[in-house]
């Protein structure tokens, strides 16, 4: 129900907590984007949320997944990744992602 520019101020807000180098930022961050997915799927926005974000939130997880200072965190990393291939090999993402070669 909340506007897109806020939504994305949200999103954006989740990537900067779980890509800082404190740990408790981190896993925080980590945990919130857990239950983002845990309230998002099922519901009407699913579609939406999974086109416009689904793609950058797991390049961003996989920077933090690779990156040296984010070890504390690669459990919750992992789960985050199960979840997000999970979501796709079940089939809960039913839009099709757009993939942008860099």
């Amino acid at each position: 129900m909340m506007p897109t520019q806020v939504f994305k101020l949200v999103i954006d807000s989740i990537v900067w907590a779980f890509k800082h180098t404190m740990r408790n930022i981190s896993e925080t961050g980590l945990t919130i984007l857990m239950e983002l997915f845990d309230n998002i799927g099922g519901t009407e926005v699913a579609a939406p949320f999974y086109q416009s974000y689904f793609l950058t939130l797991l390049q961003d997880l996989f920077v933090v997944l690779t990156d040296a200072f984010h070890k504390s965190g690669f459990s919750l990393q992992s789960a985050l990744l199960l979840r997000m291939f999970n979501e796709v090999d079940s089939g809960k993402v039913q839009v099709s992602i757009i993939i942008i070669n860099c």
